[in-house]
């Protein structure tokens, strides 16, 4: 009998010795050899996963790290403090107690990083989020990189560790200094790793979004995204140059810019509306992506942020389509006799103006339900009795 066939009913000898008994008078007694051999396989490939998550990707971090973070407070791929590396090839998470790598993405395979302010908090602090290749967020994402720094220095000056000489001569470095804040240093650093694939850290440009609602936490200070809901996930929407970040609950969403065909508004009521964006998700396919609730008062800059990008409002259409080059704006788009451009309004604005049309209706209706026709009749015949009067 093989080691296959022992291996395979090793916790089973009732079985065992059955086998044993019927390849011994089999005249195919490979038969149960390659049996054996499908059962071993099978019990290798349905082996439950390691709990450590390392993503997958095509090249492996190897270099020396020349920054490291110690405590980083991470929400995903784990949320648990670690270690955080960042070498000329690529980064890493590394568990604190043991060392192990937790995650890995190598220079070439990350698509973005971001670092955006963490919403309604009274402390400063920046959420560095960043997306692999594959990682946007959709159903086949693979793992985010999410953490959070203080706008504030190092408390313990062990906790952060650079090494110059693992840079190469000719890279602008930063030594360690207690004056400059954490989330500065680690944005200098991330862009010295994605420059040289003509990326850098995206953050929040008020050119681009500024929100209408004055923040309760930081009077005078705009907010530099929109409250919104996708679905029942209620999160904050940044309206980036590079395209869209709706976070910051797992997963967190990410729209390039480039992928956005249209942008149409749907649900228009007197206080909030959605927004709906089409993306491309193939050659021909494509997906809309909703998101609801977002106050009335932020129309301004998002539609703003849409037209500046050269996007249509197609709430109408029956196929919403936009070209990102901006030379066709569809309706929303003409022309003055001079030759510039100018808007037509959009279905948001056309919304509102017919609410403030039925509002000032609503008022007519209820001075006509207010309005007593035998009061001005007693009214009328006391003025015509006193013009008789005055002409006796």
């Amino acid at each position: 009998m093989s080691s296959q066939v022992e291996t395979a009913f090793a916790d089973r000898p009732d079985l065992l010795s059955r086998v044993r008994i019927q390849e011994a008078s089999s005249n195919d007694p490979r038969l149960f050899e390659e049996i054996a051999s499908l059962i071993n396989n099978l019990r290798v490939t349905s082996a439950p996963p390691s709990k450590k998550r390392k993503l997958e990707t095509d090249a492996t971090v190897k270099k020396p790290a020349f920054f490291t973070l110690k405590d980083v407070g991470f929400q995903l791929p784990q949320r648990k403090k670690a270690t955080f590396k960042i070498s000329l090839d690529g980064i890493k998470i590394l568990d604190q107690t043991n060392g192990e790598i937790i995650m890995e993405v190598a220079s070439p395979d990350i698509e973005q990083i971001f670092c955006l302010p963490q919403p309604e908090k009274q402390q400063r602090q920046s959420n560095f989020l960043i997306i692999p290749r594959g990682g946007e967020g959709f159903s086949s994402s693979k793992d985010q990189i999410l953490f959070v720094l203080p706008e504030a220095a190092v408390k313990n000056e062990g906790d952060a560790t650079f090494v110059p000489s693992a840079l190469p001569v000719g890279i602008p470095s930063t030594s360690l200094g207690r004056d400059e804040n954490i989330d500065k240093m680690m944005t200098s650093y991330l862009n010295i790793i994605i420059n040289p694939y003509k990326k850098q850290v995206i953050v929040p440009d008020a050119s681009e979004f500024t929100s209408a609602i004055p923040q309760a936490h930081r009077r005078g200070e705009p907010a530099l995204y929109a409250k919104a809901n996708r679905g029942s996930k209620d999160g904050y929407l940044f309206l980036l140059p590079s395209g869209m970040v709706f976070g910051f609950k797992k997963p967190v969403l990410y729209i390039d810019l480039s992928k956005v065909t249209a942008v149409s508004y749907t649900n228009i009521l007197s206080r909030t509306f959605n927004m709906v964006v089409t993306i491309m998700t193939g050659e021909d396919g494509s997906e809309d992506v909703e998101f609801g609730m977002i106050d009335q008062q932020e129309y301004a800059g998002i539609d703003g942020w849409v037209r500046k990008h050269g996007l249509d409002d197609q709430s109408m259409a029956a196929k919403r389509a936009a070209q990102i080059s901006g030379k066709a704006r569809g309706d929303n788009k003409a022309q003055n006799g001079d030759g510039k451009d100018r808007y037509e309004p959009g279905e948001l604005a056309r919304a509102e103006a017919e609410l403030e049309e039925q509002r000032i209706q609503d008022e007519e209706d209820e001075l006509e339900e207010d309005y007593d026709p035998e009061e001005e009749e007693e009214g009328g015949s006391s003025e015509e009795e006193d013009y008789e009067e005055g002409e006796d």
